[in-house]
């Protein structure tokens, strides 16, 4: 149980999702559930990206670096699910 505890960084998330609020009140056209999917990218986002960012600019806080993952987590993602779909690690199956 403490192992799967260890994946969530609660500080990262928090700031992510606030970014991911950033983002979906810049964007002019989205609905309330754009809205909520960009929270919940950031918030992922941030969680296993900022980590890593942070090891590399060690001179911001976390929160600074979690925040500006959050504003382009939905971007991230993006961008890691089609880094999966070229080596075809994420198959789809017959019903999709």
């Amino acid at each position: 149980m403490d192992d799967l505890l260890a994946l969530f960084n609660v500080q990262c998330m928090a700031a992510g999702s606030l970014g991911g609020l950033v983002h979906g009140w810049r964007d002019e056209k989205a609905t309330a559930w754009d809205v909520v999917k960009y929270i919940v990218y950031g918030a992922i986002a941030a969680n296993f990206v900022a980590p890593q960012l942070l090891k590399m600019l060690a001179v911001f806080p976390i929160g600074f670096v979690a925040f500006g993952v959050g504003t382009s987590g939905k971007h991230i993602c993006l961008l890691i699910e089609l880094a999966f779909n070229k080596v075809d690690v994420l198959r789809k199956t017959k019903n999709e």
